[in-house]
């Protein structure tokens, strides 16, 4: 059984396929459109809450209290996790930390913020992505956000020159496919740069494995500074 199969529409809409016996048993508990009280238009975790209602529905649970609890769902930690907002920029930390996992988060932060300038920022942390193995795939997924910051790789000094990923190719890559991209050794200069960069509406999406050096607070910290009121945005 495959759930959260991408379909492309005659349209070109990229939609979330959902399996016909789900959708067909939640169609006569839901008042509305089944599917967008469980889906969300978010293929990257979509195979989470399906299965769970399908069980659900398998023990007798109303499609009505099934709809009510996603409703009231609002997420789990380092999943598309709002951090803040400040200075009109909201952001987002997300686990996040190989290639197909990075462009399914930009294409979820997109389905769900629509209209924002969106700005990938990834930590090169995990054994995988610090080596040049995945260098064009990672360059390929952050290129399809509107710009892209990547960070130094991390315990660089274990691996060999031949072995360790290179930022500079990744980001040649980037800025070849006519995006934006910059590199940094600290978070501290990521957060001045995206601070001087950003503007109001902007979606800063930081995404790594590990806690990036507290980059989503001194980010926040730096747009605070930038002279708007911080607060908490609502979704």
């Amino acid at each position: 059984m495959r759930i959260g199969v991408p379909k492309e529409t005659a349209d070109g809409e990229r939609r979330v396929a959902l399996v016909p016996e789900v959708v067909r048993k939640l169609s006569g508990g839901l008042s509305g459109d089944a599917g967008s009280a469980v889906v969300i238009g978010l293929e990257n975790g979509v195979g989470d809450p399906v299965p769970a209602e399908a069980l659900s529905l398998g023990r007798g649970v109303s499609g009505e209290v099934i709809a009510d609890a996603m409703a009231e769902f609002r997420g789990v930690l380092r999943r598309l996790e709002i951090k803040g907002e400040s200075s009109g920029v909201l952001v987002v930390d997300d686990l996040a930390h190989h290639p197909t996992a990075i462009r399914a988060t930009i294409d979820a932060a997109r389905h769900r913020w629509p209209g924002r300038k969106l700005w990938a920022v990834f930590e090169p942390r995990s054994n995988t992505m610090r080596r040049r193995v995945f260098e064009n795939d990672l360059a390929a997924s952050l290129a399809t956000a509107d710009g892209a910051v990547l960070g130094a790789v991390n315990r660089a000094n274990l691996l060999s020159d031949e072995e360790r990923m290179s930022p500079a190719r990744v980001l040649d890559a980037i800025r070849g496919a006519g995006r934006k991209a910059e590199g940094f050794d600290s978070s501290e200069e990521i957060a001045e740069y995206l601070a001087s960069e950003t503007r109001p509406g902007d979606l800063v999406l930081v995404m790594s494995n590990g806690s990036f050096d507290g980059l989503c607070g001194k980010l926040l910290g730096k747009l605070q500074e930038r002279g708007a009121p911080a607060g908490k945005f609502k979704a």
